[in-house]
């Protein structure tokens, strides 16, 4: 009896706990970085704040110091929302950040979004959301679009995200 008790505890927190990756619908893109995804995270079905990790995109506003959006903040907005928005994606998630938001991967039919941003100088590599996982890679892509000034980098010298934020 007590094994049987054991093995179904174990088993469900298994289910618990293990469910780290999903399938969701973008509803809303909010910036090039930030997504309300409808999703199943910890088995609830809900809309959720998805915060893509190892890149850092232009803010399109910044509540905190009432600042509009940042250069290409909205350029890089319609260009990734006309990609995801009502699209089907898969995540792979990594907790939460401290505004509450998912911090996950994205792809979308087997792309990670990261990548794509970064080869398309959308954004700036960053490790400030999960720098364990595959970092570098995303630095020498972001290297690769700036060595072939696109996007971001085809022009003047721009700030970035992380810097803009703290003036």
């Amino acid at each position: 009896m007590k094994s049987c008790v054991l093995i179904s505890f174990l088993l469900i927190s298994i289910s618990l706990f293990s469910q780290k990756s999903t399938y969701g619908t973008v509803e809303q893109v909010i910036d090039g970085d930030t997504y309300k995804i409808y999703a199943s995270y910890k088995k609830i079905e809900a809309s959720y704040k998805v915060r893509i990790v190892n890149v850092d995109a232009p803010e399109r506003y910044f509540v905190a110091k009432r600042r509009p959006a940042q250069e290409f903040a909205d350029s890089i907005y319609k260009v990734v929302e006309n990609k995801l928005l009502g699209k089907e994606v898969f995540l792979t998630y990594y907790g939460k950040d401290n505004y509450g938001r998912l911090l996950a991967f994205i792809s979308l039919n087997g792309e990670r979004i990261d990548r794509w941003m970064l080869v398309n100088g959308l954004a700036w590599a960053t490790n400030e959301y999960h720098p364990k996982k595959g970092y570098k890679e995303t630095v020498r892509l972001m290297n690769e679009a700036k060595r072939k000034k696109i996007g971001l980098w085809s022009g003047k010298e721009v700030v970035e995200p992380r810097k803009w934020r703290a003036k």
